[in-house]
């Protein structure tokens, strides 16, 4: 992203190659097209097999999603409630949108937030980019050194579960979720090199 237009580039891989670039800027006035919106996560909110970049407004609380194509942005759309009212959650709440991903085997991205007080987590159901309600995940708060680094479906359930990086020793590790509940919680290899890190 770029930290003086707002403009911002994706890498289209082919597994681990790079192939092409694709640099995108939305229309002024639209969202994401000022510093104030951040890329929170991506997930498919239209069930077309491609993912929407989702963007939080950390002035008005706001959230969008824009969806592009191999041209670049195409159109941006606000989560709203069922009477078409946009949502928004203040950036001094204590719940902060962290990643998206499918949490209800429903086929298209929900919004995930973790509370930065009491490390909990929970998630939007969302009806594309309406909002239906909230679900609290029932599991043990993310404490100490282990930070949240994004979510996917690592076990092919249909649920993304939750990665994270232990920030002290390096370790690696994930919470396979289901139903709604931490399921496993799965380490994996550690990088103890504190330079490296990753994002899901």
């Amino acid at each position: 992203c770029d930290t003086l237009t707002g403009g911002f580039a994706v890498w289209n891989m082919e597994r681990s190659e790079f192939q092409n670039a694709i640099t995108t800027q939305a229309p002024a006035g639209q969202p994401g097209s000022d510093l104030n919106w951040e890329i929170r996560g991506t997930g498919d909110v239209n069930r077309d097999g491609a993912e929407e970049i989702f963007w939080y407004n950390t002035s008005s609380g706001e959230i969008a999603v824009w969806e592009i194509d191999q041209n670049g942005f195409q159109n941006a759309t606000f989560i709203t409630d069922t009477n078409d009212q946009n949502m928004i959650i203040s950036p001094s709440d204590p719940w902060q949108l962290v990643a998206a991903g499918d949490m209800d085997d429903d086929g298209d991205a929900d919004a995930i937030w973790q509370n930065m007080n009491t490390q909990q987590f929970a998630y939007w159901e969302l009806d594309g980019t309406v909002f239906q309600e909230p679900v609290l995940i029932d599991a043990r708060p993310a404490d100490g050194p282990w930070e949240f680094r994004g979510a996917y479906d690592a076990n092919r359930d249909g649920i993304d579960d939750f990665f994270f990086r232990n920030s002290v020793t390096g370790q690696n590790g994930l919470w396979t979720i289901e139903n709604d509940s931490l399921g496993q919680i799965v380490v994996i290899d550690t990088v103890p090199d504190l330079n490296f890190s990753y994002y899901v």
